[in-house]
């Protein structure tokens, strides 16, 4: 299995870094997941801030200004962390694989105030919520 991770706040960091400095939760949680992921046998890349790829255990980590339909359409799936914009890699970058939204804020977070819309809505193929109350949320 392949996945994607797609980190749009922009920070440059890798599976080491919060061991090492300051992270959010978010990033941390990206970072950690990956980690495990990779040790388990999937395929992981993560697209962020950081500005010439880099392989930290197991984990691709590559430039959001490198991200392409072409490039996101290698993986079985694409999780876009804490920010919806679906509407826009389909629409935009033409991703024709399943998208899941990775949330980590309440509905009216900033990044996920476009839930608000049906075309964003619709553009999800599923989300995963951090917990049952920001869910129900």
């Amino acid at each position: 299995m392949k996945i994607a991770f797609v980190d749009p706040i922009g920070w440059a960091y890798d599976t080491r870094t919060p061991l090492n400095e300051p992270l959010g939760g978010t990033q941390s949680a990206v970072a950690y997941l990956t980690a495990e992921l990779a040790r388990l046998g999937i395929d992981v890349t993560v697209a962020n801030g950081v500005t010439a790829p880099i392989f930290s255990d197991g984990v691709h980590f590559v430039s959001l200004n490198d991200l392409s339909g072409e490039f996101l359409n290698r993986f079985d799936v694409v999780v876009v962390v804490a920010s919806a914009c679906g509407n826009g890699l389909r629409r935009n970058l033409a991703v024709n694989v399943p998208i899941v939204l990775w949330c980590h804020q309440i509905s009216n977070g900033l990044g996920v105030t476009g839930l608000a819309q049906p075309d964003e809505r619709k553009a999800w193929n599923g989300y995963a919520m951090v917990s049952n109350w920001q869910a129900e949320d």
